[in-house]
């Protein structure tokens, strides 16, 4: 691909089409058409804390690691960025963040999918230093949703 994507199709039942896409072996993205959207893309890209992040987070006292996550959280509403802690079925602990932003087909044009890919991006970036600025920073492998790593 001409901006230097390496671009791969993944099964996905509950989509029409779920790429993945490389840039340089520096972030994976996940581009989603949803089936129960009909004009709209997702787009994705996920950190996945290390273990040792994990065993830091969970050694923090429960008040702190509260006072902490719902840190992040509001730090990533506020800087704009739409998000989800996974496990979702777990109020004070994560161990991985996706960022993510949809796009209509009515308004996407290369430019604001180039700009979408940028946003993801630096929302990714703004999770891991948070999270590395209290639990560490790891040297983290890029992945997708469908791997379950960071990307």
């Amino acid at each position: 691909m001409e901006e230097g994507f390496q671009i791969e199709q993944v099964d996905d039942p509950t989509a029409d089409f779920h790429l993945t896409a490389d840039l340089s072996n520096l972030i994976g993205y996940d581009i989603i058409k949803p089936k129960n959207k009909p004009d709209m893309i997702a787009v994705a890209v996920g950190l996945k804390l290390d273990n040792n992040q994990i065993t830091r987070l969970k050694e923090l006292p429960e008040e702190e690691r509260e006072e902490f996550l719902w840190g992040v959280k509001f730090d990533l509403i506020l800087a704009g960025y739409a998000f989800q802690f996974q496990p979702t079925n777990r109020m004070n602990y994560v161990e991985h963040v996706l960022i993510t932003q949809s796009l209509w087909f009515d308004g996407t044009t290369k430019n604001s999918f180039m700009l979408t890919l940028e946003k993801v991006s630096n929302g990714r970036q703004f999770a891991a230093w948070k999270m590395g600025r209290e639990l560490g920073f790891p040297n983290e492998p890029k992945g997708h949703l469908s791997s379950g790593s960071s990307g």
